[in-house]
């Protein structure tokens, strides 16, 4: 069996959010489902013998990386950090404006975008992103 397939393999199951069959790895890596089978046991034998981090999971009739048990409370630790949301497309507009023409009235920047962009600076405001000044 060639290592380039079980590296694929590994890459392609750690790309992937959801568990994936064999047929469709075989598919994408364009090979024999039975070698893409071997390379998966392969996988899993050589994740659990260099004890990483990840183990290999068959789960809902197709094979997924998970953490391994070890480190469960350490991942509950770090996933429940509350995490920043991604800005919106207002907000992203508004920071542009800002950075852009700093310094910058509020009327200036819902003449420029069109709308009214009070929501979108109270939120960068309360993020630290940007900050109100007086006037100048």
């Amino acid at each position: 069996m060639s290592d380039g397939l079980m590296q694929t393999v590994e890459a392609l199951l750690f790309l992937s959010p959801d568990p994936v069959s064999a047929a469709e790895l075989a598919e994408a890596v364009e090979a024999d489902e039975d070698a893409v089978a071997a390379a998966l046991d392969e996988l899993g034998r050589s994740l659990e013998f260099e004890r990483r981090g990840v183990m290999l999971r068959r789960v809902a009739g197709g094979y997924a990386l998970a953490a391994v048990p070890q480190a469960e409370q350490a991942a509950r630790r770090l996933l429940a950090k509350p995490r920043t949301p991604p800005l919106t497309q207002a907000q992203a507009e508004v920071l542009a404006i800002v950075a852009y023409l700093q310094p910058v009235a509020r009327p200036e920047i819902a003449r420029i975008r069109g709308v009214s962009s009070d929501s979108a600076v109270a939120s960068l405001t309360e993020r630290g992103m940007i900050e109100e000044r007086g006037r100048t």
